[in-house]
């Protein structure tokens, strides 16, 4: 049975990391796909961006200076503006604790490019049909490219 395309043109993803290389990689990539890039270069900043925006997806890394990952997710997922929004960590870590906290996937590091975009590589998350629900899930990615 064949899945309805959907058109997630214009989507608001939220890209969090504080490598600014890392950033422009994610950000460059979805921008071409026609996605509504949002940016943090920390967890205090993505929980407040979050907030303002209400992105369809997160994408969040681990490692950061201040509050990690996890500890971000956990709070975002606390706070009823933002806990709607999916949470996909960027993690070359223990993927089980980044679920634990509320995160609904992971894209290990290093990434390919193609394993950046949400649903664009086989076995990754795609973006929700619907806000909170819909995903396409499987199983987990492991790209081999740098970031």
């Amino acid at each position: 049975m064949n899945k309805p395309i959907i058109d997630l043109t214009g989507a608001k993803i939220l890209t969090v990391d504080y490598v600014p290389a890392n950033l422009d990689v994610l950000s460059q990539s979805l921008k071409l796909d026609g996605y509504n890039v949002l940016v943090a270069t920390n967890g205090e900043a993505a929980i407040q961006v979050a907030k303002q925006t209400s992105p369809d997806l997160i994408l969040l890394e681990v490692l950061m200076p201040g509050i990690d990952g996890f500890e971000t997710c956990r709070r975002l997922k606390a706070d009823p503006e933002p806990a709607g929004s999916p949470v996909i960590f960027l993690t070359a870590r223990n993927e089980l604790e980044g679920l634990q906290a509320g995160g609904v996937d992971y894209i290990a590091k290093p990434f390919q490019q193609e394993s950046a975009e949400p649903g664009g590589c086989p076995g990754t998350v795609g973006l929700p049909d619907q806000r909170g629900a819909g995903w396409s899930a499987g199983t987990r990615h492991r790209g081999k490219g740098q970031a």
